[in-house]
């Protein structure tokens, strides 16, 4: 029975456009698509029953870890068991990189490396469109699964052989030292992304993140010091609520989730809230990102 984990548990990844909260036994929890205001497509951070996910969880006892690849937003969850180990690497490419015009719908890449040993991984991809209000259907074909709506589809390539049962798709990736495997999800389109181009885009992905983040040398940093990491670390966290297009910067990706249990205090932060706001830009500013914080001011001005 899927259980409800800590916020802590969750690593972050996103596109500048929305964001996924991926949880350390590797099930994303919480997605909304196309926007990150958007209704949700996976939502069992909320409501683990109904609220959807997509996870790649080790069969049977396991330990994990989490963490980034260095200076990046892109996520590793390490899974380790009597048997083996195997990295799961989670990224979102940011739109307009593909020629073929691929790229113009949110994609999400899952890429699965067994370091060691040998790993079976159980795949569960639980699509629940519109907060799980939506019916939500799903299709077979050779070339994935298509989950749709009313209004909504979604696909997933996978090297996971998947099958349907009720409203999700199940299967298990068995794996030994050296495979390497990818599952890639696209919001949009009813034909699947190829896989073949994930390494590419993994590289550009966290190429992107290195050029932008903030690189000083810690000696010479003002904020260099016992801090300076987790510095590095909140000011790409906080890129991600930073809107590409419009320079908006939501106050965070979730919404619903309140500041105590039981509490009314639970409101939408996906949104630009303005004093919020006023303390990301300046905090942007003050490591030397003065870009964000001029857009966002012509944003608001405008």
């Amino acid at each position: 029975m899927k259980k409800y984990k800590k916020l802590e548990d969750y690593g972050i990844i996103g596109n500048l456009d929305t964001a996924a909260l991926v949880g350390n036994d590797g099930s994303i929890d919480w997605c909304c698509f196309p926007h990150i205001e958007s209704p949700s497509v996976f939502a069992a951070l909320l409501d683990k029953d109904k609220g959807g996910y997509f996870s790649v969880t080790p069969v049977g006892p396991y330990r994990s870890s989490q963490n980034y690849i260095d200076r990046t937003n892109v996520l590793q969850t390490k899974f380790t068991t009597s048997a083996g180990s195997a990295v799961l690497t989670d990224f979102m490419p940011l739109k307009g990189w593909d020629k073929a015009d691929k790229l113009s719908h949110q994609a999400v890449y899952r890429k699965i490396v067994c370091e060691q040993g040998q790993i079976d991984l159980a795949v569960s991809f639980q699509p629940r469109f519109d907060y799980a209000r939506a019916k939500t259907v799903l299709k077979l074909d050779d070339k994935g699964i298509l989950a749709t709506s009313n209004s909504e589809h979604i696909f997933l390539k996978s090297s996971a052989l998947l099958k349907i049962e009720n409203a999700g798709a199940k299967g298990i990736l068995s794996m030994k030292a050296g495979d390497v495997a990818w599952l890639a999800l696209q919001y949009g389109h009813e034909r699947p992304l190829e896989t073949q181009n994930g390494e590419e885009l993994l590289d550009k992905t966290v190429q992107f993140w290195l050029g932008w983040v903030h690189s000083c040398e810690e000696q010479k940093c003002v904020f260099g010091g016992a801090w300076h990491n987790l510095i590095i670390r909140s000011g790409l966290v906080l890129k991600l609520l930073n809107h590409q297009e419009t320079g908006a910067i939501s106050a965070a990706l979730t919404t619903s989730l309140p500041e105590v249990i039981g509490g009314n205090r639970n409101w939408d932060y996906r949104y630009n809230w303005i004093r919020d706001a006023s303390f990301t830009v300046q905090a942007l500013y003050n490591v030397g990102h003065i870009k964000e914080a001029k857009n966002h001011l012509n944003w608001f001005m405008g």
